[in-house]
Formats: C-alpha cells, structure tokens, sequence
C-alpha cells in the first residue's frame, strides 16, 4: 500500500512502508477512538472497494460498519463515540449524504474514502458512457469533508481546489499473492480479473 493512511484522532498522515509489514497502526484508547468506516453491506458481492475496505480494517486504520441504506438513520447514535467517521463512496449520494454531515458536531471528522463517483458507476451501469466529471452534488458535497481518502491518483485532478484534505493510500500487493520467479518454457499468460459487481463493468 503506497502511501498508506494513519488516522490518528484528528490528525491523518502518510506513512512510508507497506501496511502489510507493519503491526496494527490505530488503538483505540479513552483518548483515541478508532475510526469507523461505514459501508452498505456486500451482501456477497465481490468488489475491490470492499476488500480495500476490509484490508485496511485488518491493518488497523479503521472499523468497518456494515450498515443497511434504511438503518441510515440510526447512524448519529452508532458513531458518536468515534473521532472520525468515513463514508464509502456509495453513500454519495442526495439521498444517503447527508447522513453523514449530520453527525457534526458529535463527530470531529469526517471523511469520505472514494472508489468511484455513483453518477459515473450508474452511467456505466445504464450502458451510457461515464461522465468525465462529477455531479455538481458530488462535487459541493465533497467541499463539506474533512478529508477524502483516494485508493490511487485516477481523481485526484477531478478534486483540485476541493476545501478539505486529499490522501492518496494505494492498496498494493500482499505478500501472501506473491510466487517465487521461476523460468518460462513458453508464452507467459496473464488474466486480469475486475469490476465483478453489477454497476462495475
């Protein structure tokens, strides 16, 4: 994971080594409360958003709140006791958001970790070609946050001038993927396998 991300209270920085090679990076102490991330549930869907998610709640940096689109209301009950709570990028939304900005002042920070513009993924998903940009909603909403956590640079450009702070925290390789080098005798082949959900074509 490139430039893995430290939330540490308020403050997030940058650290240098693979999370992978590292022990848990976040305790939660009386001080210090873990950040949440809060996500709808996978309901089995394979995703690479919901495995970055689940392997940086591994590594330590967040707890993972599965939470139903209906149960949304709830959420001001369930994050208060949390510094930092962040939004999966599937609840940016005019109908999910808003949630989240709620919780203020009872929640010190919060953040969004983006994998994909829903309006992208929804014009994908129509057969339409994606938007080049965000929503207007998309756009002003994300002026509102704390911090927006990238899993790599692809919408970095798309966020210039945005209010809040930008991380950029690559997933990378973990080491139980990796196979010794050995020699070919003939052509190498490779499979690359991705966007398995329904609105990810």
């Amino acid at each position: 994971m490139g430039a893995a991300l430290l939330l540490l209270g308020s403050r997030f920085r940058a650290l240098p080594e693979p999370l992978e090679r590292r022990g848990p990076l976040c305790k939660s102490s009386p001080q210090m409360h873990q950040p949440l991330l809060v996500q709808p549930p996978s309901g089995g869907r394979l995703s690479g958003g919901y495995l970055y998610n689940a392997r940086m709640s591994e590594a330590g940096l967040w707890a993972v709140l599965d939470l139903p689109s209906e149960r949304l209301t709830s959420l001001n009950e369930t994050a208060a006791e949390h510094d930092v709570v962040l939004m999966d990028s599937i609840w940016l939304t005019e109908e999910h958001a808003p949630f989240f900005l709620a919780l203020r002042p009872r929640v010190a920070r919060i953040g969004l970790v983006l994998h994909a513009f829903p309006s992208m993924i929804l014009a994908a998903d129509s057969g339409r070609a994606p938007p080049t940009e965000p929503t207007r909603f998309e756009r002003e909403f994300i002026d509102h946050l704390d911090v927006v956590l990238l899993p790599g640079p692809h919408y970095r450009d798309l966020l210039e001038g945005a209010k809040g702070q930008i991380v950029i925290a690559e997933p990378g390789v973990d080491d139980a993927g990796r196979a010794e080098p050995r020699q070919r005798n003939g052509v190498c082949r490779l499979v690359s396998v991705g966007a398995l959900t329904t609105k990810k074509k």
